[in-house]
């Protein structure tokens, strides 16, 4: 009987100190996921268009997904739909759309009740932009545009950066940041607030 115990001692033991290495394992990673919506600025500026330019500001949202290994260094991923921007001008609509995949790496300051980061990486970046006189949202999910209407429809890879504060509440954050991209013509921004759950 003294084996058996002996045993249970051990094995209880064991996990008593496995255990929180796992845990201390997963917080190494510095895990996270959260999501936001904001206000995105899209800003059309394009000879193309008759040399017509307009800037809409209008509701975007965000997604991402990170792992901070050091307090002050780490990498996410993040997609961000800017969503759609128009402007009539007379008979005519101009409209732009763009959302993008990027992945960032960041830089973290660590304050007592919040952090403070900037970011830089490279977004998959799709930009539509049109000036027609039909219905633009069917040109915009259709690709099917008047044949004289110039249209931009690109995906390339394109610089992004970003700046932000996180507020911490346990294994809850709330995030408040602003992301830009270069892109001619475009320059997408999205300034957000958003939900962080940490692992």
């Amino acid at each position: 009987m003294k084996p058996i115990l002996v045993s249970l001692a051990i094995a209880t033991g064991l996990l008593g100190v496995l255990a929180p290495a796992g845990a201390r394992a997963a917080d190494l990673l510095g895990a996270y996921v959260g999501a936001g919506v904001g206000q995105a600025h899209l800003r059309v500026d394009e000879p193309r268009f008759y040399d017509r330019s307009f800037d809409d500001a209008h509701l975007g949202w965000t997604a991402f997904a990170g792992l901070k290994p050091l307090p002050y260094l780490g990498a996410e991923l993040q997609y961000l739909d800017f969503r759609d921007a128009s402007r009539p001008g007379g008979q005519f609509v101009y409209s732009s759309r763009a959302r993008t995949l990027a992945l960032f790496g960041t830089g973290t300051a660590s304050l007592p009740f919040v952090d403070l980061y900037a970011k830089a990486g490279v977004g998959v970046l799709q930009n539509k932009t049109t000036f027609v006189s039909e219905n633009v949202h069917a040109c915009l999910d259709t690709g099917i545009c008047p044949s004289n209407a110039p249209r931009i429809d690109e995906t390339a890879a394109r610089f992004g950066w970003g700046v932000g504060a996180q507020f911490k509440l346990l294994s809850l954050g709330i995030r408040a940041e602003y992301v830009r991209f270069s892109v001619p013509g475009v320059d997408p921004d999205l300034l957000s607030v958003a939900l962080l759950w940490k692992f």
